[in-house]
């Protein structure tokens, strides 16, 4: 059994095959990367809004814009409509604070300037031999 194959049969069949896994990897990680961003949409459509609203202030706004100000009344509101489970504070003001001292496990944000503290976790207190 000694056939011969052409060559352009040879490099027609790598290309389909080559194809194939392409399409295959890309599928793949279209799926993965949908499945972590199931809700972008609504995110920035979130966005959209408020870069709207900000955008319409800055405009018609004559005064001056406090822009340390207004972040912190930002946290504030979101704070307060999320019942207060919510805590923003900057790495700074977490170093020292009472949350590092009880201990909690949280999560630097992408741009490294704030934390999420997802779970607060009491540190006991040592006890006296």
């Amino acid at each position: 059994m000694n056939k011969k194959v052409s060559l352009g049969i040879t490099i027609a069949s790598c290309l389909v095959a080559a194809a194939i896994a392409f399409s295959a990897a890309f599928m793949i990680s279209r799926s993965i990367f949908n499945s972590k961003l199931k809700d972008l949409s609504q995110k920035q459509n979130m966005f959209t809004q408020i870069s709207d609203i900000d955008s319409f202030i800055r405009q018609h706004y004559d005064g001056k814009i406090d822009e340390k100000k207004l972040l912190d009344a930002m946290k504030q509101a979101y704070s307060e409509t999320l019942d207060g489970d919510v805590l923003f504070m900057s790495a700074e003001d977490f170093k020292g604070s009472i949350y590092e001292e009880e201990g909690c496990s949280y999560q630097i944000l992408s741009d490294g300037t704030y934390m999420v503290i997802t779970n607060g976790v009491t540190v006991p207190a040592s006890e006296p031999n």
